[in-house]
C-alpha cells in the first residue's frame, strides 16, 4: 500500500499524472451507478464527464451536478451569472466562460 502512495507521488512530481486503478471507473459512470442508473443516463438525460473540460475537476463537477448541469449541452446553455451562483466560493477563479465555450465545442461534438 505504501509502495503505491509512493509511486503516485512520484509520478506526479515527475510531471506525470498519476495512473488510474485498472478498477477505477470515471466520476460520471460511478455517480450514475449509485445513484441507480445505467452507466451515461441521468434523470436529465445523458451524464458527461464534465472533468473532460480544462479547470473543472471532481468536486466542481460534482457541485455542477448538484446545480442540474450533468451534460455538455446544459453547460453550454448556461449564463455564468447562474454558474458563479451555484458554485457560491468555488467560482472565484473559475474561468467559467471558457468552461461554456469548452463546453458547446464537445456538445457539437456529440
Amino acid at each position: 500500500m505504501l509502495v503505491a502512495i509512493l509511486c503516485r507521488f512520484c509520478r506526479c512530481l515527475a510531471g506525470r499524472p498519476p495512473e488510474r486503478e485498472p478498477s477505477a471507473k470515471p466520476a460520471g459512470e460511478a455517480r450514475a451507478e449509485a445513484e441507480g442508473q445505467a452507466p451515461g443516463q441521468g434523470a436529465e438525460g445523458v451524464v458527461d464527464d464534465l472533468t473532460a473540460i480544462e479547470g473543472i475537476g471532481i468536486v466542481m463537477q460534482d457541485r455542477l451536478n448538484r446545480a442540474g448541469i450533468r451534460n455538455y449541452a446544459q453547460l453550454a446553455e448556461a449564463k455564468p451569472e447562474h454558474l458563479r451562483e451555484a458554485l457560491g466560493k468555488l467560482s472565484r477563479g473559475a474561468k467559467i466562460e471558457a468552461w461554456i465555450s469548452q463546453a458547446q465545442e464537445l456538445a457539437a461534438r456529440k
